[in-house]
């Protein structure tokens, strides 16, 4: 796993257990089944006013249309909204939206057999509560 943070960014308190569910994700659904060996990588920078998370790794990828399945299902227009598909994903996702707000949340982007971008877009400046961790 390779990690790359600005280290301006080392004291930002985030949600617990945000990263952890796309990690392993990206394991399951995208290194456990690529011929040979995989890599994840991590990435923390400031982009505007917003902090980007983007965990990234070279996997099988995800094709168009799951891919499309997924991002509906993130934004609230899908159909499938919460009907089993992405449900890590879709927890993460909601659990940032009600805890920054509309606008804040997931996106991803794949191409099969090239891996999967997974980022996290949460604000730069926030109120500091106990309930959050350390990136």
């Amino acid at each position: 796993m390779k990690q790359e943070v600005d280290e301006s960014l080392l004291p930002l308190k985030i949600p617990k257990l945000i990263v952890q569910p796309i990690v392993e994700n990206a394991i399951k659904h995208g290194i456990e089944n690529k011929k040979g060996k995989g890599v994840i990588s991590i990435r923390v920078q400031e982009e505007a006013d917003q902090v980007l998370i983007v965990v990234r790794d070279d996997g099988i990828g995800i094709d168009r249309e799951k891919l499309e399945r997924i991002c509906a299902s993130l934004s609230g227009t899908g159909k499938h909204r919460k009907e089993g598909r992405a449900i890590g994903l879709q927890n993460v996702h909601d659990r940032i939206v009600l805890h920054y707000g509309e606008g804040y949340g997931l996106t991803v982007d794949s191409t099969a057999d090239d891996g999967t971008t997974v980022t996290l877009h949460i604000p730069r400046h926030h109120e500091q509560t106990e309930a959050r961790s350390n990136v």
